[in-house]
C-alpha cells in the first residue's frame, strides 16, 4: 500500500486557492512514509511552518486508502478552533469532523455520537480525553498528539491515557522534540514505536556508554524525527527584528524600588540566603520597574484613569509613545506580558487615550478568546 507518491486527491486545494508549499508537501510525504512503514514519528517543524494542515492533508490521502478509518486529534483548548479550521480549508471535503468537548453533561450528551459512524476525525482536548479515555476504545487507525510535549512525562496520567488506547499510528507535533531531556525524548520515542522502545526498557537505553548512546540517538532522530526551520525552507521571509529599547525609572519608581531593598537588609546580610528569598526579592523588584500599581494600595485614590497610568512607569511613558506612532502609521500591535495585573492596568490606560483593544489573559474563556 503505497501513498507517498499519490498526492493527486489533493488537486481540490486548488478549487479554494490554496496549495501546499514544497516543504509542505515533503512533510506530507514523510508521515505517510512512517505510516507505510508501520511505526509513528515526530513531525517537529518550527512554529510557523504549517505542522497543522501537513497532518489535515495526510489524513486525506489515508482517507482515501483505508477503510472507513477513524483519525483521533488531542490538542490545547487554545488551537482547537485553529485545527477545526484548518480541516475545513484543507480537508478537500473528505474529512467529516467530531468536535468532542465541553462539559461532563455535554460530553455524556454527545457520546453515543462518538460512538457512530457519522465522523473519520474526532477532535478533542487533553482533559476530555484523559476524563472520557474509556469511551475511546474503538479502533484507532491515526492519533495525533499536537503540542506533544504534554506527554513526554511517561508517568504522567496523559501519557498512560494515550499508551492505553494501543492506536495503529502515533505521530506526534512539538516544536520541542528534546530540550535537553533525554528520558522525555525516550517517552516520546515509545510513543512513535513501542515495540522498538518499550517504556520498561528505557533506564537500559539511558545508561548505554556515550559513544553507543550518540549513536542510537542519531539513528532514532534521523528515523522517526522531522524538522526543519524557518531559515532553511523560508528564505524568502524577512529576517526577525528585534530592538530593545533602555528607558529610566520615574521618581515613583526609583523610590519604590529603594524601599523594597532597604526592608530586605536582612536578607542581604546572611551569607546563605534561602533561593527561594531571593527569586521572591527579585519579583518585587520587577513589578517596581514594571509598573507601581502592581503593588497593592500604591495607586493613589479615587482610582479613576487619567494621564497617571502613564506617568507612573518609565516603561508605560516609552510604550504610550509607541503606541501613539503605531496609530498614526495604521498599525496594529500585539502586547504581552507575564503578569495578568499589568495587562489589567494597561487596560484602564488604553481606555483612557480611546484605543480600540482586545484583552485576554488565563482567566478568559476560550469562546471569549477565540472571537477575540
Amino acid at each position: 500500500m503505497v501513498f507517498s507518491a499519490d498526492l493527486k486527491a489533493l488537486s481540490k486545494l486548488k478549487d479554494s486557492g490554496l496549495s501546499l508549499l514544497p516543504h509542505q508537501v515533503d512533510g506530507v510525504k514523510k508521515i505517510l512514509s512512517w505510516f507505510e512503514n508501520g511505526h509513528g514519528g515526530i513531525l517537529a517543524d518550527e512554529m510557523g511552518l504549517g505542522k497543522t494542515c501537513q497532518v489535515v492533508c495526510s489524513m486525506v490521502l489515508l482517507v482515501n486508502k483505508l477503510k472507513n478509518p477513524k483519525f483521533v486529534v488531542i490538542c490545547p483548548l487554545s488551537v482547537i478552533e485553529h485545527w477545526e479550521n484548518e480541516i475545513m480549508r484543507f480537508g478537500c471535503g473528505q474529512l467529516k469532523l467530531f468536535i468532542y468537548k465541553g462539559s461532563k453533561i455535554t460530553r455524556d450528551e454527545l457520546e453515543k455520537d462518538l460512538k457512530s459512524k457519522q465522523w473519520n476525525i474526532c477532535l478533542t482536548t487533553y482533559t476530555p480525553f484523559r476524563l472520557d479515555n474509556e469511551r475511546f476504545d474503538f479502533p484507532i487507525d491515526v492519533f495525533v498528539i499536537d503540542e506533544a510535549h504534554a506527554v513526554k512525562n511517561q508517568v504522567s496520567l496523559l501519557h498512560q491515557t494515550v499508551c492505553e488506547r494501543n492506536a495503529k499510528f502515533h505521530l506526534l507535533l512539538t516544536g520541542t522534540p528534546i530540550q535537553n531531556d533525554l528520558d522525555e525524548f525516550y517517552s516520546l520515542l515509545s510513543l512513535a514505536d513501542p515495540e522498538k522502545y518499550p517504556e520498561d526498557e528505557k533506564e537500559q537505553f539511558l545508561m548505554e556508554k556515550k559513544d553507543k548512546l550518540v549513536e542510537k540517538l542519531k539513528d532514532a532522530t534521523e528515523k522517526y524525527v522531522f524538522r526543519r526551520l524557518k531559515t532553511e525552507v523560508c528564505k524568502n521571509l524577512p529576517s526577525i527584528q528585534e530592538v530593545v529599547l533602555h528607558h529610566g525609572l520615574t521618581k515613583f519608581q526609583r523610590d519604590l524600588y529603594n524601599a523594597i531593598l532597604v526592608s530586605n537588609r536582612e536578607f542581604f546580610k546572611a551569607t546563605k540566603a534561602p533561593r527561594q528569598s531571593l527569586l521572591s526579592l527579585l519579583v518585587q523588584l520587577r513589578k517596581a520597574v514594571s509598573h507601581p500599581y502592581l503593588f497593592q494600595g500604591v495607586e493613589p485614590e479615587p482610582f479613576t484613569e487619567g494621564e497617571h497610568l502613564f506617568t507612573a512607569s518609565g516603561k508605560f511613558m516609552v510604550l504610550d509613545k509607541l503606541l501613539q506612532f503605531l496609530k498614526r502609521n495604521g498599525h496594529r500591535c500585539l502586547i504581552f506580558s507575564q503578569y495578568a495585573r499589568t495587562l489589567q492596568i494597561l487596560a484602564d490606560a488604553l481606555t483612557f487615550r480611546g484605543y480600540i483593544y482586545e484583552h485576554f489573559d488565563g482567566s478568559t474563556k476560550a469562546e471569549e478568546r477565540f472571537k477575540s
